[in-house]
Formats: C-alpha cells, sequence, structure tokens
C-alpha cells in the first residue's frame, strides 16, 4: 500500500428506512468544519453543546407526550385520521422502535507503535484512525442489503442525522461518541453480512484493518431493538458567509 487512506471533505450517507431508501442527510465533515471560540477549548465546547442537547431533548420529549395525551383524550374522527397517519409516517422514518433480526459492525481504531519510525510502509499515523468514509461504507453497504433501520452507537438515524467527525471522535446529533463505533441494522442478517461483502469501501477497509489493524468484526442478532429517533425532525443547510437570512 503506497497512499495512506486518510480521506478529508463532505460526505452523504444514503439513508432510508421501512424497506424504502430515503436520500440523505448524514452529513460528514471534518475537523475544521467545527467552529470554536478563539482562544476556546474544543473539548469544554462540545461539553457544553453536548449537555445543551440533552437538556432540549427532555424537553421536546415532555411536550410531546403532553401533546399526544392531551390529543388522544379528546380526538374528533379528523383527528384521529391525522394521528394515524402521522404514526405511519413515523414507523417509516424511525421515530418509533423497530425491533427484529439484525446485524451490528464495529470499527475501531489501530494501535499507534510508539516509535513512529515504526510504522508500516506507506502508512502515516492518520490511518490508524476510523474515518468518515469508514463509517459511511458500512452504513450505505448495510442500506444496499435491505435494512429496514439503522442506528449508529445508541442514536438511530434519519434522513436529517448530522454525523461529524472531530479527531478521532465523531458528533452525532450533538452527542459525542469515541471509538469504537457500532452500527447496527435491522434486517435480514444473511442479505445484510452479504451486501458488506460486496462493498467495495468496506473491502478497502478490511484490507487496511489486516495491514495495520484497524478492528472491523460484524456480530449477527437473532432480535434486536432501535430505539426511537430523538434527533431534529428538519433540514438544515449551509449558508455563504455574510449572506442575509
Amino acid at each position: 500500500m503506497a497512499t495512506g487512506r486518510a480521506w478529508h471533505g463532505t460526505a452523504v450517507l444514503v439513508l432510508g428506512g421501512a424497506g424504502l431508501l430515503i436520500a440523505a442527510g448524514v452529513e460528514l465533515s471534518s475537523a475544521d468544519d467545527v467552529d470554536t471560540p478563539r482562544g476556546g477549548d474544543l473539548a469544554d465546547l462540545v461539553d457544553r453543546e453536548t449537555q445543551r442537547v440533552t437538556e432540549l431533548e427532555e424537553q421536546v420529549t415532555g411536550l410531546a407526550e403532553e401533546v399526544d395525551i392531551l390529543g388522544r383524550t379528546d380526538a374528533t374522527t379528523p383527528l384521529r385520521a391525522a394521528l394515524a397517519a402521522e404514526e405511519a409516517q413515523a414507523d417509516a422514518a424511525g421515530f418509533t422502535a423497530l425491533e427484529g433480526a439484525g446485524v451490528t459492525v464495529t470499527l475501531d481504531d489501530a494501535p499507534v507503535p510508539e516509535d513512529l519510525g515504526d510504522l508500516p510502509p506507506g502508512t502515516s499515523a492518520d490511518d490508524f484512525v476510523v474515518h468518515q468514509q469508514d463509517v459511511e461504507a458500512v452504513v450505505n453497504a448495510l442500506w444496499t442489503g435491505g435494512a429496514e433501520g439503522m442506528q449508529i452507537m445508541d442514536r438511530r438515524i434519519t434522513s436529517v442525522s448530522a454525523v461529524r467527525c472531530v479527531g478521532n471522535v465523531i458528533i452525532l446529533d450533538g452527542q459525542v461518541y469515541s471509538p469504537p463505533f457500532t452500527i447496527t441494522a435491522v434486517g435480514n442478517p444473511a442479505r445484510l453480512t452479504a451486501a458488506l461483502d460486496l462493498s467495495t469501501p468496506v473491502q478497502i477497509y478490511r484490507e487496511w484493518a489486516a495491514y495495520i489493524g484497524l478492528g472491523y468484526g460484524v456480530t449477527e442478532h437473532d432480535s434486536v431493538e432501535l430505539p426511537a429517533a430523538t434527533g431534529p425532525t428538519t433540514l438544515t443547510h449551509a449558508q455563504v458567509a455574510g449572506e442575509a437570512t
């Protein structure tokens, strides 16, 4: 292997749910996409934002439960029909729990030699870290294999889930996760594992795993439960600096 495996830039994960491919929205970006205050500390910023997101999610969950109770207590016929339609869409979009057979894929950083002079030929220290394209490769392969729903770590993935890489950690919907990273999908285990085996990007990652010790593992489940999504429900987009809102 003559060149390193690090990849920089923005990539899009192809997302789906309930048997339908829902295009889009896992935003993958490099560490320099994260804006930190001048003189600030990135770790402190991440901790503050994580706490803020957790508090907001708790408020949203509580308010949603109150609305649901009020709506069902004295629901008119049209409202009942609207609620039924909402529940059907929530199933497809990932906002209800999902249980069934499936697989879990685990990706982990490789141990870096204490003496960087001992690195294998054609590698750098950056090659020993799980990168955004590695997570992307697994997620896309699982959707291709017919995944009905998916989560990264303990968070359900939707069409607007945003994953950002910062160093060797990822930020998903405002929460910070360290390796090893797990991606769990509900679907036919045989089809899911076959899709992983047929994916060229996953094959490349596995070659590097064998070469430098990156972690890669696949566990099949007779039954696994994915939680309902609690992340944002609307799309956001980048804006040119200085442009009016």
